[in-house]
Parts: structure tokens; sequence; C-alpha cells
């Protein structure tokens, strides 16, 4: 592993020749709400590790004000690299746009791509005004999402998690890149040509940040299949457990199927 680079892993009891599972975290956070499907998925014999972008909490000290959607790449693919194997990508929102990029850049490296909530590209998206764009801060905390420090407050807001489970979203949320945002806002260009791998958008029902339809639509630009979770909230679609769980089964069978290639 390299020695700046941090990663949460979770290996199965029995060695798995199956690929990898890459995981990557969203904005404000950290390789930490990859906790339930990590332990989902690995009662499943799949191999999942979670890496801290630079920046965030157990990563890289970094500028965030000078961090980009770029140097975010650069983190997912060290990791790739160390893992010297192809893989399949996670992402959940932020991550979920870097899940593109990597699978972009990879090519047939990449076994197939699951995006959860995913930040659109440029080809799903409307691009954001200049003055929307110099609205945005050079970094900015987990406020700008309407997530703060209150844990009633997000209880309310989120009421598919647990108590535990929002004590955790109040005490780790962080600070994120206004750079790496606008990186986002002004559209990531990724052609539907350049992502091969297989691809499965996991929505969430009460997703307001990225509802069913964007979902629904970024799906059928990159011809891929639509996973919808019910109850899930943007924030639910990784830090509930219960949700996850419950999504989990769905998705391991999409992975055996279109992955493994093995028949149902």
């Amino acid at each position: 592993m390299p020695s700046w680079l941090y990663v949460e892993s979770r290996l199965p009891v029995t060695a798995s020749a199956r690929p990898p599972i890459l995981m990557v975290h969203g904005a404000c956070n950290g390789p930490w709400v990859w906790q339930a499907w990590q332990e989902a998925l690995v009662g499943r014999s799949w191999r999942c590790y979670a890496p801290a972008l630079r920046g965030h909490r157990g990563g890289p000290l970094a500028d965030l004000s000078t961090t980009g959607m770029s140097d975010y790449l650069e983190d997912v693919v060290a990791l790739a690299r160390y893992l010297a194997e192809p893989t399949v990508v996670m992402g959940w929102s932020m991550g979920g746009l870097l899940a593109f990029m990597f699978a972009a850049l990879a090519g047939p490296r990449c076994r197939g791509v699951i995006a959860l909530g995913p930040s659109t590209t440029a080809e799903t998206q409307e691009p954001a005004t200049p003055e929307a764009l110099a609205e945005i801060p050079d970094t900015f905390g987990p406020d700008y999402y309407g997530i703060r420090d209150d844990l009633a407050l997000t209880m309310r807001t989120f009421p598919e998690l647990t108590e535990e489970e929002s004590r955790k979203v109040v005490a780790l949320f962080g600070q994120e890149s206004g750079l790496a945002r606008r990186d986002r806002k002004a559209g990531v260009s990724i052609p539907r040509e350049k992502v091969q791998s297989p691809l499965l958008v996991v929505a969430g029902e009460r997703d307001r940040q990225f509802p069913l339809p964007v979902c629904q639509q970024v799906a059928d630009y990159y011809r891929g299949t639509l996973l919808e979770v019910p109850e899930a909230s943007h924030l639910g679609l990784v830090m509930s457990a219960r949700l996850v769980g419950q999504a989990a089964e769905r998705l391991d069978a999409w992975l055996r199927r279109h992955v493994l290639g093995e028949r149902e």
C-alpha cells in the first residue's frame, strides 16, 4: 500500500478470486461512510478497499482550496495500481463521478462501475453559470449540504438513520474543496463511449440531491442499469445499515451476473 494513502479494507475470511471493489467516498466525508457496504459485501466474498481522498479525515494532507477532481482521481488511481488487478469501482455522490472518471481512464482494467446517487457528468447536467460558480467558497463544511452539528436535526432530516448512525454523521463530516465542487458544477466531460464497463446506478427513493429521474438519466445515457433503494435519502444510500443490507443482495446479484458472468 502506498505509505501516504490511508485505506479502510475488509477482506473475506476465505480467499476470493473475485475482482476487488474500490470504494470512493463523497464530499466532506471519508472512507468510514462505506462501513455498512463493506460489511454487507465482504460477507458475500467481495474484497473491499476504501481510500481516504487527500485533505479528508485520515488521508494525505492537502490544501483543499487548490485541490480539484483530477487530484482526487490521482488517489483513486494510486490505490488501483497498488491492487495491481482489474477492479470494480464503487462511488457515492462526488465519488460516483470519480468512479466514472476512473472507468474512462482505466478502460478494460475497470471491471464494473457502481455509482450511488452520483454527481452528474457534463453530458448529463446543465452547466452552472459563471455567477453560480463564483459563489462557491474555496472551502466549505457539511452545513453547505444542510448537515449541521445538531443530532436532533440530523435525525429529523434523515429519519432512516439510527441514532448511532446520525451521531457518526455529526461527528465525522468535515471540510471540502470548493475547487472540486466548481469542477463538478462546470461539468466533467465523460463521453458515453469512454465507459465500456458494466454500469449500475443506485438511486435513493428520497434522495433530493440527485433524485431518481436524474439517476435514471445517467443510467440511460451510459447504457446502465438502475437500482432504486426504497426510503433512502442521499445520505441513507451509504449510512443506513438497514437499507444497505436490503440493497446488498440485489447489488451482489448484479455483480455476479454482469461482472462475473454467472447465470441466474
